[in-house]
């Protein structure tokens, strides 16, 4: 009975022990999230995860309350307020004490200056989310390209394991003919080396897939403790790309491109500004008050309001030439801003017809070793049976599995070569070229 009750408790332990491994484990110990990832899927990843994109985001939420702050100037300013005064032998006024309240009213009738200060904050604006924008596709293209790489990685592993595989194969044959006398102690050898050499090209690439899946960790913003979970399905697919619909792309979408247009336009307004301070401010402004004691107001009662109603014109006349200094210094800087934008256009336009071109160059090279992959399976399978059969010499075989190992590692290269030159071309005119079709 006794036995039978410790049991009963042992198993009510384990039971509320299991519960707690499984439930409240994973929150203190930080629970690590299994992320599908593709090439589709990564500005989504991006967008949610990264830090650097939180950030901007905060600072667009800034720049936002900027164009706020610009544009209150062009609203009445109310105000209310009461007052208490004490005088001593002030002239004209036979009484010490005075108190009283107001309402105040102004308002901006006219002013450039201003005007093109509220147009400005909503350029900086732009011009921030610009450089989001930019940011953004940056932080896509590295991701990609780290996923490409990745991707490739592991079908060169894949590779790798299967040309093991081979020579193994190959190995144990050799041993089979070795014993039987029909294999000489440097075909031994030999077969040894190479499943060693091929062991040692297994171990450095699966440490440089890690370092390529910890790098892309890195710049999605992910947790070094999620597991990336990405496929090894990468094939070739064509696309119909013409340069002239990408350089209009290029003018019309590239956030690169708009955003040094916007920081142009910026050293525009500044000059605007410079030059419109010159030009005359009109406000109007009204006020209506009430005090106890009032001198020369005999008849007047206590607290009666009076009003006063102003129309303000300030024309600036001379300020030590300090107008005319930031005119010349905003003209300055725009002349300067329109150089480097036109500089960046040729550089964006030259970086777009050499990734065209590239793209364009590696979509013959994936399809003319993709057929030679084919071509290169089909002989080592043909050299391989004849070598069994003791028609093929071991050199055959040895140049056959390195005729098919190349081809697939010259497939893989040109494979990583059209969608790196895809990847700059979309990180150029800042949209996936399938869009732009």
């Amino acid at each position: 009975m006794e036995r039978s009750f410790l049991l009963r408790w042992r198993s009510v332990v384990f039971l509320i022990f299991l519960a707690f491994f499984v439930f409240f484990w994973p929150c203190i110990s930080g629970y690590a999230r299994q992320i599908r990832l593709s090439f589709e899927k990564i500005p989504e990843v991006v967008g949610e995860q990264n830090l650097s994109l939180s950030a901007m985001r905060k600072r667009l939420a800034s720049a936002r309350t900027d164009v706020y702050r610009a544009g209150s100037v062009f609203l009445p300013s109310i105000s209310v307020g009461a007052f208490y005064e004490r005088s001593h032998n002030y002239p004209m006024k036979s009484f010490s004490d005075n108190d009283g309240y107001y309402i105040e009213v102004s308002q901006l009738l006219f002013s450039a200056k201003d005007f093109v200060g509220y147009k400005q904050a909503k350029i900086a604006y732009a011009s921030k989310e610009a450089s989001y924008d930019s940011l953004f596709q940056e932080l896509v293209f590295r991701a990609r390209r780290l996923l490409l790489n990745a991707v490739v990685t592991r079908k060169y592993i894949n590779a790798i394991k299967v040309n093991l595989a081979l020579a193994r194969e190959y190995q144990a044959v050799v041993m089979e003919r070795f014993a039987k006398g029909q294999a000489s102690e440097y075909d031994k050898l030999r077969a040894e080396e190479e499943v060693q050499l091929l062991s040692y090209r297994l171990t450095k690439a699966t440490a440089m897939l890690t370092d390529l899946l910890n790098n892309l960790k890195v710049v999605l913003g992910v947790d070094k403790e999620d597991t990336l979970v990405i496929s090894d399905s990468l094939d070739y697919v064509g696309y119909n790309l013409d340069l002239d619909t990408l350089k209009r792309l290029l003018y019309t979408n590239s956030p690169h491109l708009r955003g040094k247009r916007l920081y142009k336009a910026l050293a525009g307004m500044e000059k605007k500004k410079a030059a419109f301070s010159f030009w005359p401010k009109i406000f109007l402004s009204f006020r209506d008050e009430a005090d106890k004691l009032m001198p020369f107001a005999t008849s007047r009662q206590e607290y009666d309001h009076y009003s006063v109603f102003r129309v303000n014109i300030s024309l600036p006349i001379f300020e030590g030439g300090r107008r005319f200094a930031d005119l010349h210094k905003a003209e300055v800087e725009l002349a300067a801003r329109e150089d480097e934008y036109n500089e960046y256009r040729r550089q964006l336009e030259s970086d777009l017809v050499s990734a065209y071109t590239d793209c364009l160059a590696y979509a013959r090279e994936v399809r003319a070793s993709k057929k030679g992959l084919e071509r290169a399976k089909r002989l080592y399978d043909i050299v391989f049976d004849r070598y069994k059969s003791g028609l093929a010499s071991y050199i055959d075989l040895l140049d056959a599995r390195a005729v098919r190992f190349n081809a697939e590692v010259n497939y893989l290269s040109s494979l990583q070569d059209y969608y790196g030159a895809l990847f700059r071309i979309e990180r150029i005119i800042g949209m996936d070229v399938k869009q732009g079709e």
